[in-house]
């Protein structure tokens, strides 16, 4: 017998909810499920946590789409910098600049290795001393740095990288907050969805495990898949930065399917309505040598197309996938 899952993520959350509250509307009077008061509950809780999950989901949108943006500026900040110290040791070395030249950089006057760049924060640290140092060594006479990297190309890349750098820390802030805000929601939206639950495991506890386990599925419940289930196994590749869609079924609320990242790409999964499309801010990741078992609810309330994408931008990923037939 199939066991079902619990409630965890906040999309399942979302899910769920929505679901249950969209059968129970649909269905004849006689054969609603839910009562009255736990639908009112239900809502109540729904109409509070449905906008702050959707702000939360845009704020995450948000905060990955800055990140892409700085990778390459950060890229030639460093590359600049260095250029920039190798020629000044090699004036040192060379006798036409001072030892103690590297005091204006930041650096110490002995030092001829590069500073720390590991850390976002120390590539912008560096390349602001930098620049305070060739000011200074240019204002008390020396000769400007020239090609392939002068003190206005560096401060040309750092007027480049700052606004991204502060737009990609307001984003950060922003999307920290959306999720304090959702988590302040999770109680009472979970003490909602239990006493659906159990009011659905009640309107339903005379029928045998296979229909009350269906009538589950159908309010959004979801549920594991069972060792001797039948299922429908499909492969994928998926090449670089790249959407495959499993057309060969569309998917559904109840539908319970095996994931198995088989390559050394991480993948993320997700539902489309249309093929081939780019995911939005649903989806579960799947690293390399993983394997999940997802409800079709689990990646969002709809779409029809099981869907994943390759997150890199070099190798291919594959994905096999068990899609369990239905009761």
């Amino acid at each position: 017998m199939s066991e079902r899952k619990p409630i965890a993520s906040d999309l399942l959350r979302y899910s769920v909810s929505k679901t249950m509250l969209s059968v129970n509307v649909d269905m004849p009077p006689t054969d609603k499920a839910l009562e009255t008061d736990v639908v009112t509950r239900l809502s109540a809780q729904v109409a509070l946590f449905g906008p702050a999950y959707e702000k939360m989901q845009k704020a995450k949108k948000s905060q990955t789409d800055s990140i892409k943006p700085l990778e390459l500026p950060i890229q030639s900040l460093e590359l600049g910098s260095k250029i920039m110290l190798d020629k000044l040791n090699y004036g040192i070395s060379a006798g036409v600049i001072t030892q103690s030249t590297r005091i204006l950089y930041g650096l110490g006057q002995n030092q001829t290795t590069y500073p720390d760049f590991v850390t976002e924060k120390a590539k912008l640290e560096v390349a602001n001393n930098i620049i305070k140092g060739e000011t200074q060594r240019i204002a008390d006479g020396g000769t400007a740095f020239g090609y392939p990297c002068s003190l206005a190309d560096l401060q040309v890349i750092l007027a480049v990288v700052d606004p991204l750098v502060s737009a990609r820390n307001a984003a950060k802030m922003a999307f920290d907050l959306a999720q304090e805000d959702l988590g302040k929601l999770r109680p009472d939206m979970d003490a909602a969805l239990d006493k659906a639950i159990k009011n659905l495991e009640y309107k339903f506890s005379e029928d045998n495990a296979s229909s009350q386990r269906r009538k589950m599925k159908l309010y959004g419940v979801p549920y594991r898949n069972s060792p001797n289930d039948p299922f429908v196994e499909l492969t994928a590749n998926v090449s670089p930065l790249s959407t495959v869609s499993f057309a060969d079924f569309e998917m559904t609320n109840s539908g319970i399917y095996v994931a198995k990242n088989t390559g050394s790409i991480t993948l993320r999964l997700f539902r489309t309505d249309t093929l081939n499309a780019q995911p939005g801010a649903d989806y579960l990741t799947i690293e390399p040598g993983k394997e999940l078992s997802i409800a079709g609810i689990e990646l969002g309330p709809g779409g029809k197309y099981f869907s994943v994408y390759n997150t890199s931008n070099a190798g291919e990923g594959s994905l096999a996938l068990k899609r369990f037939l239905e009761e």
